[in-house]
């Protein structure tokens, strides 16, 4: 049998053939809709109606609707033609009308789709910026492209998850326990294995640090486990609140903040 193929950063194909199915086994789950409703509280108190936002790894779209919702414009994009294409299959049941364009682009050729200054905020969700390798380049573009005192807001899966650590470790499964501590690992991802870099927040902070300011950290999936979870979800929803609950109370405990499966950090432009 022929190994998997190394997809590189840019080039994430193997997305198209999860898209179809990435919404039941990820968007869709109890865990995950924990773990976005902590993003989205935060996406209500940052962003105003009216403001043009831009998206970076839009997935399948969820979070681009629930903006538009707001009253958002959004520019939503993604680096899997798959994804985008459920992607425009949600906006038009969800009612086409929505101030969303959808487009296919990967986060490091992200300063080809608009003028300069052009968008009030950008947002990515749940990891899409685990995949690109020259951060500090990802930071410059999207410098470019803000208005001065725009809002990023930018959730990544973090370099170390407490509550994977835990699980795993009391399993005796050492290697999956500390796979993300090296801060690079390779992953599978349907038939091929994905570049994925674990960053620390003070990494990330000092790589947007000459143009943005970074204002607010939390955990988001402090308690509340990976997706992976979702079998012991269902068959402990008792135990999912109060994981949601820790998480809510607990989010922004210095040190603690850092230990969730993703955190959110919340940047401002310089002047």
């Amino acid at each position: 049998m022929s190994e998997p193929e190394l997809e590189t950063p840019g080039n994430h194909s193997a997305f198209d053939g999860i898209a179809p199915s990435y919404d039941s086994i990820f968007t869709q789950t109890s865990v995950m809709r924990a773990q976005r409703w902590i993003v989205w509280k935060v996406v209500r108190n940052t962003f105003q109606p009216g403001s043009r936002i831009l998206e970076i790894n839009c997935g399948t779209g969820e979070d681009a609707v629930f903006m538009a919702r707001m009253g958002l414009s959004v520019l939503a994009c993604d680096a899997s033609r798959g994804m985008v294409e459920v992607a425009q299959r949600r906006k038009e049941f969800e009612g086409g009308d929505l101030p969303i364009d959808f487009l296919t682009v990967p986060t490091e050729r992200i300063r080809s789709v608009a003028e300069p200054g052009s968008f009030e905020g950008v947002f990515s969700n749940f990891s899409g910026l685990n995949f690109v390798r020259d951060l500090g380049q990802v930071a410059a573009d999207l410098a470019a492209l803000t208005r001065p005192r725009a809002r990023l807001l930018l959730c990544v899966a973090s370099r170390i998850c407490l509550s994977e650590t835990l699980w795993f470790a009391a399993r005796f499964q050492m290697k999956r326990a500390v796979r993300r501590f090296p801060g690079f690992s390779i992953e599978p991802v349907g038939d091929a294995q994905i570049e994925v870099f674990y960053r620390t927040v003070q990494n990330i902070r000092r790589q947007f640090s000459p143009f943005f300011r970074l204002y607010d950290v939390r955990a988001v999936g402090l308690c509340v486990p990976p997706y992976y979870f979702e079998p012991w979800a269902k068959r402990h929803p008792m135990g999912m609140r109060m994981a949601a609950t820790f998480d809510r109370a607990f989010q922004r405990v210095p040190l603690l903040r850092a230990l969730g499966d993703h955190v959110l950090l919340a940047f401002e432009k310089r002047s």
